[in-house]
């Protein structure tokens, strides 16, 4: 089976229909400017890639590149911030949501978090680094 297959779970579902939205979600890509493209690449790292420096990122500046790619991001309290696709985003059709926390009290996401964040977003949404292309 599929690792996404949590994402596609209701009773009309079947094997066919999984494959076919699995396959969908690995066609996108979504163009972004230059610096938001640079976060991505951390977060989903290739070996073979010698222009992507590991550094810290700001907070603010996750929850940017999150918008530009059409997620909203809203607190659930405390830490917690719920970040969901918006009607105009390329995940919309398929749904589903994640909730990272927002760290305290220096509000930067290091390298290693930023390549766990990139785990999880690859198992919910099947993001990697081809789904981020250059803006022109």
């Amino acid at each position: 089976l599929f690792p996404y297959t949590t994402l596609f779970r209701s009773p009309l579902t079947t094997p066919d229909s999984i494959t076919k939205r699995y396959e969908q979600i690995l066609q996108i890509r979504v163009a972004v400017p230059k610096k938001t493209r640079t976060i991505f690449r951390q977060m989903f790292p290739d070996e073979s890639d010698n222009e992507v420096k590991s550094e810290d990122v700001p907070w603010d500046r996750f929850v940017l590149a999150m918008d530009q790619v059409g997620f909203v991001a809203r607190h659930n309290g405390g830490s917690a911030v719920l970040f969901e696709p918006n009607d105009t985003c390329k995940w919309y059709p398929f749904g589903g949501k994640i909730v990272f926390h927002r760290p305290h009290p220096d509000p930067t996401l290091m390298p290693l978090i930023l390549k766990f964040m990139g785990k999880r977003m690859h198992k919910r949404f099947g993001w990697s680094v081809e789904t981020f292309v250059s803006k022109r």
